[in-house]
């Protein structure tokens, strides 16, 4: 009789514990399909070349990729597995927003007005003015402090805010760093 009570507490246990694992991977799994649907949502906008909707998509599913992560921090490592599953989801989340991302600013920077934005960036024109240096690139103009030197043709990366003028984007740059390059001998 006190080897049927030990085996009844012992799978008590164990479907309190599997519970939790479920009640926590499904949670985590209706956030990977819920990054799914808006990820298929931003295909058809991208065809549309409709990038205000696209770079709405994006904020959606970073919003969700967060909660995710945020889940599986806290509570995720319950079930090892899935947690590594998640956490690689996650990453690969991030990766397919920073993409499509720099897909939105190739075609439609001025979709980023009021937004602080990170990017790659290549001047070919540099105009030293008075109270900065400013970068352009076509319509795209970088503002950087003055006394900073670059040259044409040099890959900066720089995080900046966005604003819309009449002679195109123009980002008032926070942050810029040259990108070293390898040298193709």
């Amino acid at each position: 009789m006190l080897d049927f009570l030990k085996l009844r507490k012992a799978l008590t246990w164990v479907l309190v514990y599997v519970t939790i694992v479920g009640l926590v991977t499904f949670t985590l799994f209706i956030f990977e399909e819920s990054i799914q649907m808006a990820t298929f949502g931003t295909w058809p906008a991208q065809d549309a070349k409709n990038w205000e909707l696209v770079l709405e998509g994006m904020d959606v599913i970073e919003s969700i990729n967060l909660g995710m992560k945020t889940v599986n921090y806290l509570v995720g490592w319950i079930q090892p597995l899935a947690f590594f599953s998640y956490r690689a989801y996650a990453k690969s989340t991030d990766y397919y927003v920073k993409g499509v991302k720099a897909k939105i600013f190739a075609y439609a920077p001025s979709t980023f007005d009021g937004r602080l934005h990170s990017f790659h960036f290549i001047p070919n024109r540099i105009d030293y003015k008075d109270k900065n240096t400013v970068l352009i690139n076509r319509k795209v103009r970088v503002l950087v402090e003055k006394g900073l030197r670059f040259n044409v043709g040099q890959t900066l990366f720089i995080t900046g805010k966005v604003r819309t003028t009449q002679k195109g984007v123009e980002i008032k740059a926070s942050k810029i760093c040259a990108v070293l390059q390898e040298n193709p001998s």
